[in-house]
């Protein structure tokens, strides 16, 4: 898998909208799945289509702080 793929990673389009990488999943194919930070939507895409996608974006640093 491709490391800008990596769960966890986070990056932010032009309008401010950050998206977070949640990671693949083995079914027949393998998909990934990106979560829409600003309104709470998971959407799973192929590999290939995941990096197009994310090529529009930047990365960005993500602070989340555990209680």
């Amino acid at each position: 898998m491709n490391a800008d793929l990596d769960k966890g990673k986070v990056y932010k389009d032009k309008d401010g909208t950050k998206y977070m990488i949640f990671g693949t999943i083995d079914d027949i194919y393998n998909y990934v799945f990106i979560a829409n930070l600003s309104s709470n939507i998971v959407v799973r895409m192929l590999p290939e289509t995941a990096l197009r996608f994310i090529s529009k974006l930047k990365p960005i640093e993500l602070d989340i702080k555990e209680k």
